[in-house]
């Protein structure tokens, strides 16, 4: 048995075919086949049913795969210590990102990333947090950014920030004179929305209480995967959507007017680092979270009455 070999059975379980593990391990399919066929073998057992279509596990193959994780995570965490020892931040780190954070945080912290740990190739990709979840434990990513908790048992979270949630408002609106809002203020028939998938929505269901799905006014009912085009749309239509605190420093001056912030408790968000795998890749870890917190720190009102605002 080899770790070639539990590589291999490990990629034919996650992507249901020969073909496509073979791709991704860069060998052959004959080659993969074979490797397979050895570990079988040797185990006396068959571990892939091959009549489904996509392959399956069987049941015996279920129970090697679960301990093939685990080495193949002791391996990982092997690496993980040369890497400690010889005191060194470098290598990959694999990161999503959701995205209503990433336009805001990103272009905050990566300059100052890149120059400090210039060994570490840092790959940052947008998703959707249910997606950036399904990537870490199929080991596509090493972390994510995102809002929390999640309340997944495998995933780990580390809080980096909180971010106030702030109302974005049209002057035409009945209260943009007032400085300070509250949620009784709020007439929902003129909420613009985020589409589903984004916890940010859920969020502000949260803050918002129950959404009508009919918005009396509205003879146009727009729901988008971006919140610059949520702002626009106020612009242009009128109501209002809630933003995070982070877009403040990205807003054009007549912009800056329309914001709005609430009353206390003020609503937040927590932002934290996620991970499947527990100590691993710690220092790059470590030194992301703190290139995160003094990109953020001088963009947020101190405040400490704050109510932070569960996703689901």
């Amino acid at each position: 048995m080899t770790l070639v070999q539990l590589e291999y059975l490990l990629a034919i379980y996650r992507y249901k075919s020969f073909s496509k593990a073979a791709e991704k391990c860069f060998v052959t399919q004959p080659t993969l086949s074979m490797q397979i066929q050895n570990l079988e073998a040797e185990l006396e057992s068959t571990l892939l049913d091959r009549s489904k279509k996509p392959i399956q596990a069987t049941d015996a193959g279920l129970k090697f795969i679960a301990q093939a994780e685990n080495i193949m995570v002791e391996v990982a965490r092997m690496k993980e210590i040369k890497l400690e020892l010889q005191d060194d931040i470098s290598g990959e780190l694999r990161m999503g990102i959701i995205p209503t954070i990433s336009p805001y945080l990103l272009p905050l912290f990566v300059s100052g990333f890149i120059k400090n740990y210039a060994t570490v190739n840092l790959k940052a990709d947008e998703m959707i947090t249910q997606k950036i979840i399904e990537a870490l434990r199929n080991d596509d990513l090493d972390v994510g950014i995102v809002a929390t908790p999640l309340n997944e048992k495998d995933i780990y979270e580390i809080p980096v920030y909180k971010e106030l949630m702030l109302v974005y408002i049209s002057p035409e609106s009945a209260i943009y004179s007032k400085d300070q809002i509250e949620l009784s203020d709020l007439d929902l028939s003129e909420l613009w929305l985020l589409n589903e998938g984004h916890c940010f929505r859920d969020q502000i269901l949260n803050v918002c209480g129950a959404y009508k799905d009919k918005k009396e006014g509205h003879s146009f009912t727009f729901e988008s995967g971006s919140i610059d085009t949520l702002i626009r749309m106020v612009d242009v239509r009128g109501g209002f959507t809630l933003v995070p605190e982070l877009i403040i420093p990205y807003l054009q001056k007549e912009q800056l007017k329309n914001l709005r912030y609430f009353k206390d408790p003020m609503p937040a968000r927590q932002v934290s680092i996620i991970s499947r795998r527990n100590k691993l890749k710690e220092k790059q870890i470590e030194v992301l979270r703190s290139e995160i917190l003094k990109g953020v720190e001088s963009h947020f009102k101190q405040n400490s009455n704050i109510e932070l605002i569960p996703i689901y």
